[in-house]
């Protein structure tokens, strides 16, 4: 073979080689655009994942802290229920002993009703009494003999006799109403008592 023939085999090979060598710069610049490019995202996705990381913390901080609040506020509220229901306790305790004495009142005031209603069956037995009694001194000022035709004694001693007996009937009637003071009864006690014992 000759030289010229070997000298451009050779150029031919160099020229391969030389398109070879710039396919693989071309590939290499291709390569390290697109490491540049992920390193840039690399990059950002650290900063997200900074801000996510922070971000992460915040949300822990404010759940230990909402945390700690709902315990305290539940332990507040524990409290506050368990006072209520001390209260509540106190106040069927308050329930009971005033039912109790309501009970008591009532049957005082039964008696008191029982009692009262007797005494007035009472003063008005004794009203019923002043009147025939007062009937009797009015009679006894007015005697069916004259008082020449009576014996002097005997016609005072009948009238004082009369007398005392309703100053004493209305004394004990003023006793009697001693605890009706303002009552319908008292009042016809003193229209019918007033003066007698005089």
């Amino acid at each position: 073979m000759s030289s010229a023939t070997l000298l451009v085999s050779a150029q031919n090979k160099i020229q391969v080689l030389e398109n070879e060598v710039e396919r693989y710069r071309t590939r290499e610049l291709k390569l390290l655009d697109r490491i540049r490019s992920l390193q840039q995202q690399n990059i950002v996705l650290g900063n997200k994942i900074g801000l996510y990381e922070q971000h992460l913390e915040k949300v822990e901080h404010d759940w230990n802290v909402d945390q700690e609040s709902y315990e305290e506020k539940i332990h507040v509220l524990s409290s506050e229920k368990d006072s209520a229901m001390n209260q509540l306790e106190q106040l069927r305790q308050q329930h009971v002993e005033c039912d109790g004495i309501r009970v008591r009142w009532e049957a005082s005031l039964r008696r008191y009703m029982s009692e009262n209603k007797a005494q007035s069956n009472r003063i008005d037995t004794l009203l019923s009494k002043i009147k025939t009694l007062n009937k009797e001194v009015r009679r006894s000022a007015q005697p069916s003999s004259p008082p020449h035709k009576m014996k002097p004694y005997n016609f005072l001693k009948n009238h004082d006799y009369r007398k005392k007996r309703v100053q004493d009937a209305a004394e004990q009637l003023r006793e009697a109403a001693g605890n009706l003071v303002g009552t319908e009864t008292s009042g016809k006690i003193k229209e019918f008592t007033f003066g007698i014992s005089n």
